[in-house]
């Protein structure tokens, strides 16, 4: 079976008539991934392409089994007229999610949206070759694993923490060695094309290209786990900045003499509104035994379950943890309040282990928001939890591929 070719070398290659029909080709896919199953007139119109030059197209990827006719759309007077779109299995995408403490890798059908398999690994994330070299093996035999045509694999996203440079490739936190870039990195050893992200960026872009708050084009993501991320849509794009570093919200200073921030600086919001700020106090309420939650050793990569732990506990009860996550709200909300009073979204959406917690935090957060907030400003806003739950990451790893495979030919 032939494969849809998107090698990211390929375009410098092509001159003229030949490099402007893989341009038609590419705009004409696109379409019909973004927008689904269409008919000629609407393609023609959509990619401001003569019928004959869509046909070709069109005939050139039924012939290779990449697309296919999909039943038949609304007559406007004769007959009805036929729909194209992607065949079921002709795409894939391999998302990985790194955390500081976790990796979970899986493979999507491109087409439907749908996970097929996942596995996950527990990690410590550093700025080490080893720990490269154990991601790159983990990633390239799950693919083995999963027994996909590579040919079919359109490309690797991996969202993940840390200061990044999409457009390099280049994680200045984490896997950062000697300032080399990681997607090329990988791309040698896999060979395939891989793009990668800060997770709260691209869990925005997720929420905004396949969640369901329609027509918006101005949406915040917070990334509450164990330290604070953000991801802003802001006039229906993904927001990074000049350097790509937007979105450092965990490090505003919010408390005057507060704690001493791993950032260097006193009293940022990561201090007093973070998973690893939740632990801490939870950790000086087991010595003072005022709460339920036990605790285990000094494992890093056990960080996760603790933190779950609690959410677990507030919910079922527990006094001490009902009112660290209550602090821990109000304080979000007073550092979301300078979100609401700058940008003015239409959504706010919560995701990661502290907003599992549901009502227990959010109301909070929104009694912050009220207080810190001009009434006229944040009435309009709307606060949610992501209904991806925990695979929103995942997700996220998936929208930066299909984002940037196409994208990559047209900016």
């Amino acid at each position: 079976m032939s494969h849809l070719n998107l090698d990211t070398e390929i375009i410098g290659q092509l001159e003229g008539v030949e490099k402007k029909k893989y341009l038609l080709k590419i705009r004409i896919l696109k379409a019909l991934y973004i927008n689904g199953p269409q008919p000629i007139s609407w393609i023609c119109k959509e990619t401001r392409v003569s019928s004959p030059n869509a046909m070709s197209v069109l005939n050139e990827m039924l012939g290779r089994n990449i697309l296919e006719k999909k039943g038949f759309g609304k007559s406007i007077g004769g007959r009805k007229p036929d729909l194209y779109g992607f065949v079921a299995d002709s795409l894939f995408v391999v998302a990985v999610e790194l955390s500081v403490y976790q990796m979970r890798i899986t493979v999507f059908n491109a087409i439907n949206k749908q996970i097929i398999k996942a596995d996950e690994y527990s990690i410590y994330l550093d700025n080490s070759e080893s720990t490269l070299e154990y991601i790159i093996d983990k990633i390239d035999s799950f693919i083995d694993k999963v027994k996909i045509d590579r040919k079919k694999l359109l490309g690797i996203g991996i969202s993940m923490p840390g200061l990044i440079d999409s457009v390099n490739g280049i994680n200045y936190t984490f896997l950062n060695i000697n300032n080399s870039s990681i997607t090329k990195i990988i791309e040698k050893r896999i060979g395939r094309p891989v793009f990668i992200e800060n997770d709260a960026k691209a869990m925005a872009l997720a929420e905004f290209v396949l969640g369901k708050e329609d027509n918006t084009n101005d949406l915040l993501l917070l990334f509450l786990d164990m330290g604070i991320g953000l991801g802003m849509i802001l006039n229906g794009q993904l927001y990074r900045g000049s350097s790509g570093f937007a979105g450092e919200f965990s490090h505003i200073p919010i408390v005057d003499n507060g704690k001493l921030c791993g950032c260097g600086k006193i009293g940022c919001l990561q201090t007093v509104a973070s998973g690893i700020n939740v632990l801490s106090m939870i950790e000086e309420g087991v010595e003072k035994g005022i709460t339920s939650v036990q605790l285990d050793e000094n494992d890093k990569k056990l960080k996760y379950k603790e933190l779950e732990k609690v959410i677990n506990a507030a919910i079922e009860g527990d006094q001490y943890a009902i009112k660290i996550l209550d602090e821990t709200g109000k304080n979000l909300g007073k550092g979301i309040s300078t979100l609401i009073q700058l940008f003015n979204p239409e959504y706010i959406i919560l995701s990661g282990v502290l907003s599992e917690s549901g009502d227990l935090i959010t109301n909070s957060i929104k009694q912050g928001i009220n207080t810190h907030t001009m009434k006229q400003i944040r009435e309009n806003t709307k606060i949610k939890i992501s209904e991806f739950g925990k695979d929103l990451a995942l997700y996220g790893a998936l929208a930066i591929v299909m984002q940037n495979i196409f994208e990559e030919y047209f900016n």
